[in-house]
């Protein structure tokens, strides 16, 4: 009887020491995406915590910016991970949508790469406003939005 109970003992601390693992390595890989990023952002709405990622690159006389989006969930929506999902992501600069696409990365990471002309910047530097929206199916719908002016 008791080594059945120091079994399940067992068990569920490696299981708790695997998740925390598993949580500290999605720490630190968003750590070094923002060490690398040219601005980095964090909005809360309720329990869900949302982090961006910027980074521009030079493109033929353009700009591609890449905006990065990693959500941490509360551990109540793990029961419900099937249905945890990205449901939109988007994003206008100046009051204009330019060509973008999305991808869809591990652990509902998500990126949008955004396609800006040269018409955007100014002797070389992107200055612009940037409204990004993101919509999210967890235990419930949750939208978020991030405002911000890149200037490099």
């Amino acid at each position: 009887m008791y080594t059945f109970l120091i079994i399940i003992l067992v068990a569920l601390f490696i299981f708790c020491c695997w998740g925390f693992t598993l949580s500290l390595k999605r720490r630190n890989k968003i750590k070094n995406l923002q060490s690398s990023a040219d601005y980095s952002f964090e909005t809360k709405r309720g329990a869900y915590t949302f982090n961006y990622l910027v980074k521009a690159f030079d493109n033929n006389g353009g700009k591609i910016v890449k905006i990065i989006v990693a959500p941490y969930i509360g551990f109540s929506d793990l029961k419900n991970f099937r249905t945890n999902s990205l449901r939109s992501f988007s994003a206008e600069i100046n009051s204009k949508t330019p060509k973008q696409y999305i991808e869809r990365g591990d652990n509902m990471d998500a990126t949008l790469t955004i396609e800006l002309t040269p018409d955007y910047l100014t002797d070389g530097v992107l200055n612009a406003n940037f409204k990004v929206s993101t919509s999210w199916h967890f235990s419930e719908i949750v939208n978020d939005t991030l405002e911000f002016n890149f200037n490099k």
